[in-house]
């Protein structure tokens, strides 16, 4: 809300002659622009959306917050196409954009373009971030026209069909269609490089200012910013992220670009605090689901669950598997590293060897990740081995099992031990998981008994010098109790059990305990038949 009306004020300052279509998505949002938007201001609710489309608010019970805001984006200007008859170019803004200069420029640039698509331009230190899209949202310019309502009613159908906050091969919210969308007739890119720039792509530029102290990029007219991350604490201080090649405090991008920004944001802010008292500008996560959905039922369970398992049935925890599940899609789809850490990636590289091994002279092959948070092991597989059909069965507990269902679902979930144990697979895999076992060789046992030829315990942590134990721990904020495993006796009950220790891997970290750092191994066994 704060951040739509520094917007407008921004348009008053340098948008000419316009009409700004607020989309309202709550009655505090409506009522403070009936009372503050005033002139040049359309104030919409966000019912009236969605009784003209159905299918919309059909997804809304499916879909986190931001991702049901993800899903409204084509809706919304098909909706004002239809409802207002003489808007013949609509051109869609992110709350988080701030004028600087007049854009009539750029609207001189895309003359008749059907639609128009802002490029993310990244500079190279932002240049993996090209996985979320070439394109970037905050900036998308539609006519009212056969192709620009071709493409429209695509992206429309595309985002009902699928629109969440993750990557998923070549989408990613509603952003990625936008790649798409540039191959539809009419389309074009935006040329003009001071439209929509933000952190992403400044330390591509040089910032200067001209004789009426308008900052220039690269010597053209800042057009618009996206303050994309940009938050104020309530001692007004700013939370945000600057260019490296900008953060001189006197750098004209901070003393022109931000400071204005940040004292508009101020002024509104108060403006709103004297209607609506606990207005903030405080950062947030995102992902806060709709009331009754799917997900805060799970939530809600993890909060209240008294099961033996509930330190892992925790919010955290599915707030950290959804982390990993991003970052997982995030690093597959680009040129960075696998995982977040050299153990992860050390983990994962480990993971495609035996993949490749147990794979050897086979067309297909079937798998059981016991304790596989939402399968992502199955991501980094398929791109190894986009050929190599793979039977991936994930077991979890039943809160990560539900939200691995609706997550990836190429993998089948079971959120108990008879149904993995109920049949065979070539390769069973146990990543940091045997370890909190209840009975850690009942596990093993297990795992022994439905695998064909190979197991690979993958992340277990041992010692050498005490006796096996069991001792508390804390992980994801919850007290959880974990196995201090003596080598020894890991050793004797995988040979009691038929296998035979193929190979042994390290996985590039130790952990503290109460009897000192335990060693992070990795093992492939081979069962003897």
């Amino acid at each position: 809300m704060v951040r739509a009306l520094t917007l407008l004020d921004s348009l008053r300052r340098f948008g000419g002659k316009f009409k700004l279509y607020a989309l309202c998505l709550d009655e505090q949002s409506l009522f403070v622009i009936q009372a503050l938007g005033k002139d040049n201001v359309v104030p919409i609710q966000i019912s009236e959306l969605e009784i003209y489309d159905p299918e919309l608010a059909a997804t809304k019970a499916t879909r986190s917050l931001i991702e049901y805001y993800f899903t409204i984006t084509p809706c919304w200007p098909l909706y004002l196409f239809d409802t207002f008859e003489k808007i013949d170019q609509i051109t869609y803004l992110d709350a988080d954009l701030y004028f600087f200069s007049d854009p009539e420029t750029v609207f001189s640039e895309i003359d008749k373009a059907s639609i128009a698509l802002s490029p993310h331009n990244f500079s190279p230190d932002h240049a993996e971030d090209i996985v979320y899209g070439k394109y970037n949202m905050g900036w998308v310019t539609w006519r009212r026209d056969e192709n620009g309502l071709a493409a429209l009613k695509w992206y429309r159908e595309s985002c009902i069909e699928w629109c969440y906050d993750r990557l998923e091969g070549d989408r990613f919210a509603d952003q990625k269609y936008l790649e798409k969308i540039a191959g539809f007739p009419g389309a074009e890119e935006i040329k003009h490089i001071g439209v929509n720039i933000s952190e992403w792509s400044c330390n591509n530029y040089e910032f200067t200012l001209d004789n009426n102290d308008t900052p220039l990029v690269d010597g053209k007219p800042l057009v618009c910013y996206h303050f994309q991350r940009f938050w104020m604490t309530d001692d007004k201080s700013v939370n945000t992220v600057i260019p490296e090649r900008h953060k001189n405090p006197g750098s004209v991008l901070m003393r022109h670009v931000f400071e204005p920004y940040s004292d508009r944001l101020d002024y509104f802010l108060d403006l709103v605090r004297k209607i609506y008292p606990e207005a903030s500008l405080e950062q947030i996560k995102r992902g806060n689901p709709f009331p009754g959905s799917r997900l805060e039922k799970s939530l809600e369970y993890a909060k209240t669950s008294n099961s033996k398992n509930s330190a892992w049935s925790a919010a955290s925890v599915l707030e950290a598997r959804v982390g990993q599940w991003n970052m997982m899609q995030s690093s597959l789809q680009s040129d960075a590293p696998i995982g977040r850490t050299a153990g992860d990636h050390q983990v994962y590289t480990t993971f495609g060897y035996v993949l490749g091994l147990a794979a050897q002279g086979k067309s297909k092959i079937s798998i059981l990740d016991w304790g596989g948070a939402f399968g992502h092991f199955l991501l980094y597989g398929k791109r190894l081995f986009p050929k190599l059909s793979i039977d991936y069965t994930c077991k979890e507990l039943p809160l990560l099992a539900e939200q691995g269902k609706l997550a990836n679902r190429e993998a089948k979930f079971v959120d108990n031990d008879e149904a993995a144990f109920s049949r065979c697979y070539d390769l069973v895999f146990a990543n940091s998981s045997l370890q909190y076992s209840d009975d850690w060789i009942e596990t093993l046992t297990g795992l022994v008994s439905v695998t064909s030829t190979w197991l690979l315990i993958s992340r277990i942590h041992l010692v050498s010098d005490i006796v096996t134990q069991n001792y508390s721990d804390t992980a994801y904020e919850s007290e959880v109790q974990v196995w201090a495993i003596n080598r020894n006796d890991f050793l004797e009950a995988s040979r009691r059990c038929g296998l035979v220790k193929r190979h042994e891997m390290y996985t590039f970290e130790n952990l503290p305990s109460p009897f000192g750092e335990l060693e992070g191994r990795s093992f492939l066994f081979e069962k003897l038949n």
